[in-house]
């Protein structure tokens, strides 16, 4: 049987800085997120969800582009 407690107060919500700083791109900016070959279907994959969740939750009216290159992912803000 596990032992109830009162007044413990929950941990604080983990918040951390924006990785990729979509909120600062207007609309015609761009970035290059860089991966290496063996990378790149990691980091595209990581770089397109975040983008999903950042539209989500805070500008679900913009619209965005990804492209994938031996250089990395680069992001364009279109709307």
């Amino acid at each position: 049987m596990f032992v109830i407690e009162h007044d413990v107060p929950p941990p604080a919500a983990a918040k951390g800085p924006a990785v990729y700083g979509f909120e600062r791109l207007r609309v015609g900016d761009s970035f290059l997120v860089p991966a290496t070959v063996m990378t790149l279907t990691t980091v595209a994959s990581r770089v397109r969800w975040a983008l999903k969740k950042y539209r989500r939750t805070h500008a679900n009216d913009t619209k965005w582009r990804t492209a994938a290159n031996t250089k990395g992912v680069r992001v364009w803000r279109i709307a």
